[in-house]
């Protein structure tokens, strides 16, 4: 088989404006892409932006503009919350190379102002997790720390090392920000609550 490799995910957002500084500003993206939709009689419904993510990944928003017939006036951009789901269900991960490029995108979201996770350890990768403010979107950066085994792709209940972190402010800040009760984590992880 030809192969494949994702080119752009589409979304859809209620503010052009600040998705454009969010993605642009924060996580440091150039706009490779924009066009305006208009209905017969000329009146702007809505703006379409792709954000160049580097190595021929995208991410594509359809931008609501006020008074447009072609969305609705309120919906859930986060996708989850709009159809019942926890929190970070619905979620884009976005790969590194290494734990030293994930260290630095941690740190860089952070400079920026962004509310991102300590390093949480899935046993197989780590991750950092972070939200998009503007649209409510969970965003993951994950760099994959063994290759997958047999047993792996077996489907059985898994612990996991979970946050790993000792610190229990900063321990109930990443819950918070993955939308993850602590006690849950707690659990998870097989770690005590107290």
């Amino acid at each position: 088989m030809p192969k494949i490799a994702v080119h752009h995910m589409g979304l859809a957002s209620p503010d052009y404006e600040g998705t454009v500084d969010f993605y642009t500003r924060v996580m440091g993206w150039s706009i490779g892409w924009q066009d305006q939709y208009f209905d017969p009689d000329g009146k702007e419904l809505a703006r379409h932006v792709f954000f160049d993510a580097g190595d021929g990944l995208h991410l594509a928003f359809v931008c609501s503009v006020p008074g447009s017939t072609m969305f609705p006036e309120k919906w859930a951009a986060d996708i989850n919350s709009g159809l019942g789901l926890p929190t970070g269900v619905y979620h884009l991960s976005f790969s590194v190379e290494s734990e030293e490029d994930l260290e630095a995108w941690r740190q860089r979201l952070e400079e920026r102002g962004a509310d991102v996770t300590s390093v949480v350890n899935h046993g197989w990768c780590k991750s950092i997790y972070f939200r998009d403010p503007v649209n409510d979107l969970m965003h993951e950066f994950c760099v994959q720390t063994r290759a997958f085994t047999a047993d792996d792709k077996i489907l059985k209940p898994r612990p996991q090392p979970g946050l790993g972190i000792d610190d229990p402010v900063e321990f109930a800040r990443s819950a918070r920000i993955m939308g993850i009760p602590v006690e849950a984590i707690h659990e998870r992880a097989q770690l005590p609550t107290t």
